[in-house]
């Protein structure tokens, strides 16, 4: 240590280091299924909702053209497992971190239960929405005329 710096630089020095310790290599802050379940519901739900929206679409003139009506609702009912199965994740998440919504401190743990609570929530809502695009093909035929 340089004799120079005085004492005080040297002990703030040590509490930083105590602090901010650079991860080994290899070494993961979060476990790969909590990131997938922070951000399943968020992202994934949403986009399988339009991946399935837009898929309907585009294979409703085949399924018509062949009388492959259960083409249609096989996607449909894909759609909403998958729709199912990340709101799954995203509520595990949000359990493994403490649930609920009670610190604001804004550090870490409290940034990821919000995000695992909104991806829930993202979550829910793409699941209902997938569920009622779901039932439309039960209710109303796709080659209706």
């Amino acid at each position: 240590m340089d004799p120079d710096r005085g004492d005080h630089l040297s002990r703030a020095e040590t509490a930083v280091s105590k602090h901010h310790r650079a991860p080994s290599p290899g070494h993961h802050s979060q476990p790969i299924a909590l990131l997938f379940g922070l951000w399943a519901g968020l992202l994934l739900a949403p986009t399988v909702f339009l991946w399935t929206m837009s898929v309907s679409y585009a294979i409703v003139p085949w399924s018509c053209a062949h009388q492959h009506h259960g083409v249609v609702q096989a996607v449909s009912l894909v759609g909403l497992i998958v729709c199912l199965v990340s709101t799954f994740f995203a509520w595990r998440a949000w359990h493994a971190l403490g649930g609920g919504v009670q610190n604001h401190d804004g550090d870490l743990e409290s940034r990821n239960r919000f995000l695992a609570l909104s991806s829930m929530g993202v979550g829910a809502l793409s699941t209902l929405v997938m569920f009622t695009q779901a039932v439309i093909p039960w209710i109303v035929p796709p080659c209706v005329s």
